[in-house]
């Protein structure tokens, strides 16, 4: 299967209704694929704001580096 295909699939098979995904400022290509799957909300992570977090029932992270990058502004 092809990478976007896998991408839509992941999401779809989430029973949640909110799922918020958070990717680098600059991932063009992952958020014009996001956006077009149901109950997937794409922000970059510069964009994201505390009511996104809160209103998401599922957050998905692009890549595993981001975690640690919100880790540390956190603190």
């Amino acid at each position: 299967m092809e990478r976007p295909v896998l991408f839509g699939l992941f999401f779809c098979s989430l029973p949640i209704k909110k799922n918020l995904l958070i990717i680098r400022e600059g991932d063009r290509n992952i958020y014009l694929s996001g956006r077009n799957i149901k109950n997937v909300f794409v922000k970059s992570i510069n964009d994201v704001n505390a009511y996104d977090i809160l209103k998401a029932e599922n957050i998905v992270f692009a890549d595993e580096k981001m975690i640690e990058d919100v880790k540390e502004a956190v603190k």
